[in-house]
């Protein structure tokens, strides 16, 4: 492919990115010559859908700093409340308070 701007070679590129918290791998191409960075529709589709994915979960905070991802669903059922974490063997129980 060559670049529109210098006509240069286009190089595939993956680098990740950071959007709002979230770490989310990003396809585009790079020209070897300017440096320009294009990406086509179908790699901006991919990217977008990626975020959307990561967005369905939610970060919350305890009081230590320590995360817990929750559904986002849940998230929403929840907001406002306090809760309480009771760690299982192999789940956490969630209990609105």
């Amino acid at each position: 492919m060559k670049c529109p701007i210098c006509g240069g070679q286009l190089k595939k590129m993956v680098e990740k990115s950071d959007v709002k918290g979230f770490e989310v791998p990003t396809e585009f191409y790079r020209c070897e010559s300017c440096e320009e960075e294009l990406m086509t529709e179908d790699q901006f589709r991919k990217g977008m859908d990626k975020i959307i994915e990561l967005k369905s979960e939610v970060l919350v905070s305890s009081v230590d700093g320590d995360y817990i991802k929750l559904p986002k669903e849940l998230a929403k059922r929840l907001k406002g409340k306090s809760i309480e974490l009771i760690p299982g063997e192999d789940r956490i129980v969630v209990i609105p308070k």
